[in-house]
């Protein structure tokens, strides 16, 4: 695992499903976690009325292949209906730039999904935690 994991980056849990980092959390005194870093990440799961987005806390040294993911100025995403331009990045955000030259900011870790996904998140998705066959 590299150590340097960011929102945004992508692993691949144990049994293979890619997921996408939304942020790392440094973990000290939490009750129930032992201390150390963990991610909080998300992958899409299909259903028969859409879209789930699964959830889960990952021990950051348990993680297996990771991946940092590269948006290259000009790649294209559509998120909220609307296509964007890749204009520059910074920390763990996005610039993104509309078709009049306007720009606004937007995660890292919606815009992977995007990547990963093809679509953006959808805002009619039901979020719930990944149970154990689902890791």
């Amino acid at each position: 695992m590299s150590p340097e994991v960011s929102s945004g980056d992508f692993f691949h849990s144990p049994c293979g499903t890619q997921w996408v980092i939304v942020f790392v959390l440094n973990a000290s005194g939490i009750n129930g976690l032992k201390d150390g870093k963990y991610v909080f990440a998300v992958r899409p799961v299909e259903t028969s009325y859409g879209d789930d987005i699964l959830y889960d806390l990952f021990p950051a040294d348990k993680l297996g292949w990771t991946t940092q993911s590269v948006f290259d100025e000009r790649d294209v995403y559509q998120l909220a209906y609307e296509d964007f331009a890749i204009h520059g990045e910074r920390d763990q955000f996005v610039q993104l730039r509309r078709e009049d030259g306007s720009t606004e900011f937007a995660w890292r870790w919606r815009v992977a999904f995007n990547m990963m996904r093809g679509t953006d998140v959808p805002l009619e998705a039901e979020w719930r935690q990944a149970t154990a066959g689902e890791v």
